[in-house]
Protein backbone atom coordinates (compact mmCIF):
# COMPACT_ATOMS: atom_id res chain seq x y z
CA UNK A 1 0.00 0.00 0.00
CA UNK A 2 1.32 3.40 -1.21
CA UNK A 3 1.47 5.97 1.84
CA UNK A 4 -1.29 8.86 1.41
CA UNK A 5 -0.62 12.09 0.94
CA UNK A 6 -1.54 14.19 4.39
CA UNK A 7 -2.02 16.87 1.91
CA UNK A 8 -5.49 15.99 0.91
CA UNK A 9 -7.40 15.18 4.01
CA UNK A 10 -10.63 16.58 4.08
CA UNK A 11 -10.75 18.58 7.01
CA UNK A 12 -14.62 19.05 7.24
CA UNK A 13 -15.06 15.28 6.96
CA UNK A 14 -12.75 14.89 10.25
CA UNK A 15 -14.14 17.74 12.35
CA UNK A 16 -17.90 15.95 11.36
CA UNK A 17 -16.57 12.83 12.00
CA UNK A 18 -15.41 14.11 15.76
CA UNK A 19 -18.72 15.47 16.23
CA UNK A 20 -20.66 12.45 15.84
CA UNK A 21 -18.73 10.53 18.17
CA UNK A 22 -19.12 13.78 20.29
CA UNK A 23 -22.44 12.69 20.57
CA UNK A 24 -22.32 9.00 20.64
CA UNK A 25 -20.39 9.67 23.38
CA UNK A 26 -23.44 11.89 25.26
CA UNK A 27 -25.96 9.61 24.29
CA UNK A 28 -24.48 6.69 25.71
CA UNK A 29 -23.97 9.14 28.99
CA UNK A 30 -27.59 10.43 28.77
CA UNK A 31 -28.60 6.58 28.47
CA UNK A 32 -26.17 5.63 32.10
CA UNK A 33 -28.00 8.35 33.58
CA UNK A 34 -31.88 7.86 32.54
CA UNK A 35 -30.95 4.16 33.85
CA UNK A 36 -30.45 6.03 37.36
CA UNK A 37 -26.70 6.16 37.49
CA UNK A 38 -25.54 9.42 39.36
CA UNK A 39 -24.29 12.08 36.92
CA UNK A 40 -20.17 12.89 37.52
CA UNK A 41 -18.86 15.70 35.49
CA UNK A 42 -15.49 13.38 35.59
CA UNK A 43 -16.93 10.46 34.34
CA UNK A 44 -18.33 12.28 31.21
CA UNK A 45 -15.33 13.67 31.18
CA UNK A 46 -13.80 10.45 31.03
CA UNK A 47 -16.38 9.67 28.26
CA UNK A 48 -15.55 12.18 26.01
CA UNK A 49 -12.38 11.28 25.86
CA UNK A 50 -12.56 7.69 25.35
CA UNK A 51 -14.96 8.12 22.94
CA UNK A 52 -12.62 10.48 21.19
CA UNK A 53 -10.26 7.89 20.88
CA UNK A 54 -12.26 5.72 19.42
CA UNK A 55 -13.07 8.61 16.60
CA UNK A 56 -9.92 8.97 15.85
CA UNK A 57 -9.74 5.47 15.08
CA UNK A 58 -12.33 5.44 12.86
CA UNK A 59 -10.77 8.10 10.83
CA UNK A 60 -7.73 6.43 10.52
CA UNK A 61 -9.92 3.22 9.28
CA UNK A 62 -12.13 4.97 7.30
CA UNK A 63 -9.15 7.03 5.40
CA UNK A 64 -6.82 4.09 4.88
CA UNK A 65 -10.19 1.75 3.36
CA UNK A 66 -11.45 4.88 1.67
CA UNK A 67 -14.63 4.11 2.89
CA UNK A 68 -17.99 6.10 2.45
CA UNK A 69 -18.68 9.79 3.78
CA UNK A 70 -22.32 8.05 5.19
CA UNK A 71 -20.09 4.88 6.40
CA UNK A 72 -17.89 6.82 8.52
CA UNK A 73 -19.78 8.50 10.26
CA UNK A 74 -22.39 6.02 11.35
CA UNK A 75 -19.50 3.94 12.60
CA UNK A 76 -17.82 6.93 13.85
CA UNK A 77 -20.89 7.28 15.94
CA UNK A 78 -21.28 3.74 17.16
CA UNK A 79 -17.72 4.23 18.34
CA UNK A 80 -18.73 7.08 20.28
CA UNK A 81 -21.04 4.75 22.54
CA UNK A 82 -18.29 3.25 24.63
CA UNK A 83 -19.76 1.32 27.17
CA UNK A 84 -18.87 0.80 31.00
Amino acid sequence: MPIKDPDNINWYVVVYLFFVTLLGSLASYCYHIMNGDKFRISTLIGQIFVSTFAGSLVVLGARYFNWDFELAGGIAGLAGQVQR
